[in-house]
């Protein structure tokens, strides 16, 4: 049995993604991982990525919806990081031969105009600058799906890609 440690795991997820290769749930091996744990091999995989060139451009909500949280077990939505070399631009071809088991999920995005000043609804209103449909192709490490929370929070909330048409809507402003 390995022995995990975030920077361990970070290392492990870049590679794979990097080689196209799947394996089994950290938790299967590291049944302490844990969801804060799975922010800091986050934290150290976005290093990863920022040491290599890439560069943040934005954040990924997930389980936002209370349905999808009281079926995982949560009670509050998590993060993930977005960097540019994610981005595809609208009729991109989705790069199938660089993604991990992908699947496709609808998304809204939101882009910001300043760090909302507060927690509360009229601040992020105020915050925002534009909305956009949005299409995310998510993958996955783990053969068939099968992982844990732990385990897609740190595999960067399972994001693989991002496709935004913001274009039309800034054109409208």
């Amino acid at each position: 049995m390995t022995q995990w440690d975030e920077g361990s795991v970070a290392a492990e997820l870049l590679a794979c993604e990097a080689e196209r290769r799947d394996r089994e749930p950290f938790t299967d091996e590291w049944p302490d991982l844990d969801v804060d744990t799975g922010y800091r091999i986050q934290d150290a995989n976005l290093q990863g990525r920022l040491a290599r060139g890439e560069t943040l451009v934005g954040v990924k909500l997930g389980l936002t919806s209370e349905a999808k949280q009281r079926r995982m077990g949560v009670y509050a939505p998590f993060v993930a990081w977005l960097t540019d070399d994610m981005a595809l631009r609208p009729g991109d071809p989705v790069p199938q031969h660089k993604l991990i088991h992908p699947r496709i999920e609808p998304e809204i995005c939101f882009g910001m105009k300043r760090t909302p000043r507060a927690a509360d609804i009229p601040s992020l209103l105020d915050a925002i600058d534009w909305i956009a449909h949005s299409v995310e192709i998510v993958q996955c490490f783990h053969p068939g799906w099968k992982l844990r929370l732990a385990d897609c929070t740190a595999s960067n909330g399972l994001h693989g890609r991002l496709s935004v048409d913001a274009a039309w809507f800034l054109e409208r402003r």
